[in-house]
């Protein structure tokens, strides 16, 4: 059974002694670190997304369409029959 004095001897532990203290150098130098990381990781998301517009920008200049669909093709293939022959394309 724990009595008061086992109680306030686990509560009041100290941290272990290896443990350092930063100083306000390293602290300084830990923001640095983190505001470039911050700034490469912005500049890579900005390159990807870039480079994902431009390359759904892209494309033939041809009569042609893309057509995405979630519907099984043959729900939407007379569709697309019938827009061909409307269209021409």
């Amino acid at each position: 059974m724990l009595t008061n004095a086992n109680i306030m001897v686990m509560t009041t532990s100290r941290p272990p002694s290896n443990t350092k203290k930063l100083t306000p150098s390293h602290r300084s130098a830990r923001r640095a670190t983190r505001r470039i990381a911050a700034r490469v990781s912005a500049a890579l998301m900005a390159a990807v997304l870039a480079t994902s517009l431009l390359a759904a920008c892209g494309g033939d200049s041809g009569d042609s369409i893309t057509l995405y669909s979630g519907r099984n093709e043959p729900l939407i293939g007379p569709l697309i029959e019938r827009f061909e022959e409307e269209t021409g394309i």
